[in-house]
This record gives C-alpha cells, sequence and structure tokens, in this order.
C-alpha cells in the first residue's frame, strides 16, 4: 500500500511540475521571444512618440487630445488625454501597412466611455488621420466621429541644421 501512495504521490508531483515548467515557459515565449521576434521582422514607420488630436464629434463639437504612442513590433498601446476635461483613456491595438487600428477606453473603470479608431499614417509620417466608432452617453448610441492626429515637433533633431539646411560646423566639431 505505501508503495502505491508513493508512486501515486511522484506520479502528481511530476505532472504538477511539468504543468508549471509549460506555463512559465508559454509565458516566457509570449512577453519576450514572440515581442523580440517581431522587433527584427517589424518593417512598419515608426510611430512611436507624442501626437496632438483634434476630435469631431458626429454633432461636429471638437475637443483636442495628447497621445503618448508605444510600438513594440506591431502592437501599439498608450494613452490619450482630453485637454478639455483632463480625462484619461488608454488604448491598444496594431499598426500594419500604415493602418492604425486600436481600441480605447477611459482609465476610470465606472465610465462606460470607450470606442474603436482606424487610422491611415498620411504625410510622410507626420499625420494620422481616421474615424472613431464611440458610445455616445446623453442618447445611449453608437456614433461615428473623425479624428486627425499630429506628430508633435522634436526640435532636438533639427538644433544643428541651419536655415539653409546646411549642417553647422560647430555643431559638427561638438560630436567628434
Amino acid at each position: 500500500m505505501l508503495q502505491i501512495s508513493q508512486a501515486l504521490m511522484i506520479g502528481v508531483t511530476g505532472g504538477l511540475v511539468a504543468a508549471l515548467i509549460t506555463i512559465g515557459f508559454q509565458k516566457y515565449w509570449d512577453r519576450v521571444i514572440l515581442p523580440w521576434y517581431g522587433e527584427r521582422l517589424y518593417k512598419d514607420a515608426d510611430i512611436g512618440g507624442a501626437w496632438n488630436g483634434i476630435f469631431m464629434y458626429h454633432n461636429n463639437e471638437k475637443e483636442e487630445f495628447i497621445c503618448d504612442i508605444h510600438r513594440k513590433g506591431h502592437k501599439v498601446t498608450g494613452e490619450m488625454i482630453n485637454k478639455q476635461d483632463g480625462k484619461f483613456y488608454d488604448f491598444h491595438g496594431e499598426f500594419r501597412n500604415m493602418i492604425l487600428t486600436l481600441n480605447y477606453e477611459s482609465r476610470i473603470r465606472q465610465e462606460v466611455d470607450r470606442g474603436c479608431f482606424t487610422f491611415l499614417l498620411l504625410n510622410n509620417g507626420q499625420d494620422l488621420e481616421g474615424l472613431a466608432t464611440y458610445y455616445y452617453n446623453p442618447d445611449h448610441t453608437v456614433q461615428i466621429g473623425a479624428m486627425k492626429l499630429t506628430r508633435q515637433d522634436d526640435t532636438q533633431e533639427f538644433e544643428n541644421v541651419s536655415e539653409e539646411g546646411d549642417f553647422r560646423a560647430s555643431n559638427i566639431q561638438e560630436r567628434e
């Protein structure tokens, strides 16, 4: 009887250890290996960074937003901040073949403010223009709106360029 219970315990323990190793490897695969591999294969434009946005609701009201986009391979995450009322929205989605698709929702979980965007990258990577479907609370309907995001200026990249477009000799010497 002791041998049977001992063999049973060894089998159960071995099964649990194998399951834990499999689950751990799967999480490592999903969180480390696949993102690393995706980053190596990624060939689309880099849309990461800060963007200014104007959203036009279905009733022609406008609101301004600031968006911070993070990209890892084709996966995109980030946040939007409404400049008028300070509300935060989190979003996630994908960027493939110049098209960005996002799902967003309010950071305040009691609110049902959520929707989705589809953007097209335009103007040599400086603009994202697209449409949104969103839940409109006053009359409990789903509506369509338009949004344009413009990449915030990165003036540091252009500090070393003169008005004529030539690099300044003093800045080139500083680099050396």
